[in-house]
Parts: structure tokens; sequence; C-alpha cells
């Protein structure tokens, strides 16, 4: 089998040090331009479907009478991240290209980790629809948000497949609230995450889906129409609302957007950039653009002669809401470890709405909760009042820490447990709110209960202050909680307050210390959002 590596290369040109990224089959590749140019090294690093021509921008700056040396290597973004993993914190920013065509928009949170957001020099290279590849007719949905919800869609990741990330945030285009997709994401998340940790292959490659399979492939123009050639089952099944636009800029990775160093020979980055974008917008190049099926910078359609699918496309989603998307998919692939601990006490009885109690839609939140875990999440729940057990302590386990699809005693799986569990949560309701001690007894289990291949959090639900008059202080429970937390095997708080019953400085204490946070569900009926608000809240 081929076996790809990421080189890290390092010179020193002039006292000054760089480092790039090259991806090689065993031997390092010469770089382009190096030989007739000794100008100080411009470092670039390009999706790999731009890379020849990258080399044959370099060739021709490194002949022009003020060269250019552009060291030319290829990479995903995904290829990028992991070079920037494997060094030191101290040492990536220094690791960045000075130049970046990345073929997916999760460069940004690339950048965003070690520090810099880039300066996009080009907003586009060259362009490229996206859509959705399947192998039976009549199964596209009917917008991008139905996609997302929908159990045939197939994802690579995001990071390495630029259509992917597009298939999670094109609905934001068609007026989706951001609400909406994250909560859509979340289960998907997750869902990819352990089918990644388990080995579980997935073919998510349109030349090998055979006739009637119905699965829904996040593809490009390009891709599509070089798979339809080699494949004539293949369909096109994008959403009729249109397709994302995939673009390939030109990004000047250790720069700050609206940061100017300067132009021409006072900036030899942008200096570079520009030569660049001169390069590939010369009719020779869009020629070349276009017989290798993508479009120029200005998405104008390839000529018929191409087959290439008709294409609505859609305007560009706000990139705020584009970067919380993908970032948020790529902390949640991480599987989630929650023990949920959850009020019990007399005030949960109030009515708050369409004739049900708090207690009520603290049920229903957590079953629907129930419902957009995978498997392979880890599990637990506790009620608490005053004394709920019975025996002087205000907490009461009803199910352990466990997968939701392990076997559970009695029969069935954890899931089951659970869901039966959440159902009696009316029945014990009693007594008055003991907060601190149930938080100080939940935190040191949830603890005990770490695990280093999960996201551990303790999430609490509550809608009022401590009135246990026997229980510790706030301030020693504060104590107790530094005490345990520890930042290499982080245990997070997620408290969320119902109602402004629900006492939020101390909650707030209790998340801040444990680098949690600590949420406000004003009306009872918002539970369920302020819920999945909280548990996208990963660092």
């Amino acid at each position: 089998m081929r076996n790809l590596v990421i080189v890290v290369i390092a010179a020193m040109v002039g006292g000054i040090a760089w480092l790039g990224w090259q991806v090689a089959s065993g031997d390092q590749v010469p770089v382009a331009g190096a030989a007739t140019c000794e100008a100080d090294p411009i470092t670039v690093t390009v999706a790999p479907v731009l890379e020849e021509l990258m080399e044959q921008a370099a060739d021709a700056l490194a002949l022009q009478p003020n060269c250019i040396n552009l060291e030319v290597t290829d990479a995903t973004v995904a290829e990028v991240q992991d070079g920037l993993d494997e060094l030191d914190e101290k040492d990536r920013a220094a690791a960045l290209p000075d130049l970046w065509v990345p073929n997916s928009p999760v460069w940004r949170t690339v950048l965003q980790r070690v520090g810099y957001t880039g300066r996009v020099e080009v907003p586009a290279l060259a362009t490229s629809p996206v859509g959705l590849a399947s192998a039976r007719d009549g199964v596209a949905p009917a917008s991008w948000l139905e996609t997302l919800a929908s159990d045939r869609l197939v994802m690579s990741d995001p990071s390495a497949d630029g259509a992917s990330a597009y298939a999670l945030t094109a609905s934001l285009s068609e007026g989706a609230s951001l609400g909406e997709v994250q909560s859509d994401v979340v289960p998907m998340a997750q869902t990819f995450g352990e089918r990644v940790t388990s080995g579980v292959e997935v073919a998510t490659d349109a030349d090998v889906i055979s006739a009637g399979e119905s699965y829904l492939i996040p593809i490009t123009e390009r891709d599509y129409v070089i798979a339809r050639r080699g494949n004539e089952a293949l369909r096109w099944s994008a959403p009729a609302t249109g397709a994302p636009m995939l673009s390939y800029p030109l990004v000047a990775a250790r720069a700050q957007t609206g940061m100017t160093m300067g132009t021409g020979s006072l900036d030899p980055v942008r200096a570079a950039g520009d030569k660049i974008a001169e390069f590939f917008a010369t009719d020779e190049v869009l020629a070349e653009l276009t017989d290798a099926h993508l479009r120029g910078p200005d998405g104008a359609a390839l000529p018929d002669d191409a087959d290439a699918p008709e294409v609505e496309v859609l305007d560009e989603a706000v990139v705020s809401e584009a970067d919380a998307v993908l970032r948020n998919f790529q902390v949640l692939t991480v599987p989630s470890s929650l023990l949920a601990v959850i009020d019990a006490s007399e005030s949960m009885n109030q009515v708050a709405g369409d004739g049900q109690t708090r207690m009520d839609f603290a049920v229903n939140a957590a079953l629907t909760a129930l419902d957009a875990f995978p498997g392979h999440a880890r599990i637990g729940m506790w009620a608490f009042s005053t004394d709920q057990d019975g025996r002087g302590k205000d907490w009461l386990e009803l199910a352990p820490l466990r997968r939701l699809d392990a076997p559970a005693e009695g029969g069935g799986k954890h899931l089951k447990l659970l869901r039966r569990q959440a159902a009696v949560l009316p029945t014990l309701i009693k007594g008055g709110t003991g907060l601190y001690d149930t938080v100080l007894a939940g935190y040191s289990q949830a603890v005990r209960d770490y695990n280093e291949n999960y996201y551990n959090t303790f999430v609490i639900l509550t809608d009022g202050a401590n009135d246990d008059p026997s229980s510790i202080s706030l301030q020693t429970l504060i104590k107790e909680l530094r005490t345990m937390y520890d930042p290499a095997n982080p245990v997070g708080i997620v408290a969320v307050g119902i109602s402004q019953d629900a006492d939020m400085v101390a909650l707030g204490k209790m998340a801040e210390v444990t680098s949690g946070g600590a949420f406000l569900a004003e009306q009872p009926q918002d539970i369920l959002n302020v819920l999945a608000t909280s548990l996208l809240t990963r660092d």
C-alpha cells in the first residue's frame, strides 16, 4: 500500500527559519523553482488538486527579473493540522507556510488554534460547486438541513474534504438558524467519531458506489464529472435549494485579518500573492482549470461538453456561523461521557406551561437528548433533593455511567434503562434542594469514572438554591472542586439553571473552577435548547 507521510522540512535561509509540509511517498519531492532563483523562499502549501498549477507558477516566477522563490508542497487541511499537532505548541506558529491554498474552509479553525486569523490575499484561485452523489434516482433531499438529518449521508473528514465541510454548513445559506444546524450536527459528529474510533470503514468514494445504493456522498462538481465517467450509476442528488461553492483561496497564513505589512517589495509574501493571482488569472491557466473540471475564480459554469450537472449556486453562509458549525463538529467527534444529576425537589412540581411541570420539561429534554447520543456515548443519571435516598443522602443513583449500548442489569441495553429511569423522575419529587452535597458527591464520582478516550462532563439541572441546612458551604464545595479538578484529566461541570429561581451565581462558580459553563433556561420549555448549547461549549 502506498504510504503517505508528512515530512516536516526545516531550512535556514539568510538566518530565517522556515518549516513546511510535504506529502511524499517515501522520498522527498524536489521543490519547483528552487534551482533558478536565489531569493529568500516563500513557502506555499497548496491543495493537492492545484499542486501542478502552483508548481507551474513557481517555475514562471523563478524566471522573472525580480524572481520569486516559491517552495511548493501539497497537503489537505487535515494533513496540515496533523503536522501541527506533531509539534510542540511553541513551534506551531513558525511551522505555518507563508502562503496557503486550503481545500476546506476548516483552514480558519486551524489558524485560530495557533493564534492567527490569516489574511486572504485572493478569495479564490479556483472554485467548484458542492452537491451530493448517489446511485439511485429520486433520492435528493429537499434541503441541506434535511440532508443533515438523513441517515443516508456519508461524510468524510471535513478537514480533509471540502465538500463534506460544505455539506455541514450549506443549510445556513438556506436560511436555517445556527441552533437548528447545531442540533443536527451533534448526533452526526458523534456518530462520525464512533465510526472513526471503532475502525469501521464506510465507502465515501463516488467511484465505487454501486447502482441502486441510496447513500448521499458530498462531492464537488469536479470530482463528480470525473467519477461519472467511470461509474454510469452515479447521480447528482443535491437539494433543489442550490449548491454551496467551494473556493480555493490564497491565504497569508501567519498574518492577521486586516493586517497590512506593506506593498510590493516591503511585503514579500503579499508580493508573491499578487504574482500568483496574476498567473492564475491568465487565459492559459483558466483553460487548464477548465480542463481539470474546475471553475475559475468567478464561478462561471463549465462548458457544455464537460457533462456537468445543472447547478444553482447558494449564497455564502455567514463566516462566523459556518466556523462555529465546523469547529463544533471537530470537537464533538470525541465521544461524550456524561453524568447527569437532575433536581427532584418539590419546586420541580411547579406548573410551567401547557399544563406541564418543570420536571416534565426536564424529563422530555433528557429523553430527547438520549436519542441524540450514539451507542458508544457513556451516560449516567442521578436524582437529588434533601434526603432523597431516605437514609440521609441527598442523591440517588438511577443509572451508573455506562455506554448506551452496554448490557444493563435485568436485560436490555443501558439506553433502555436510562429511558425507564427518566420516566420515574416525577415520582421521586420531594424535599428541598440539596445542591452542594450532591455536586460534591456527583463530581467525585465523575472524576473516578474519568475515561481518557471521552470528553468527560458532569451535568447538573436545578431550579433552586441550596436549602439543605446541614450541607457543606459553597466556599467548602468550591475548595473541594478546585482540589479534584485535574487539567490533564479534565471533568468539566455544565450547570443548567431552570428559571430565575436557580442560583446562577453559585452554579457559575462551580462551573468556573472546573473550566465548564453555567447556563440559564429562563423558561422550562427552553431546557432542551440550553442543554444542547451547553454541550457545545467544549474547548
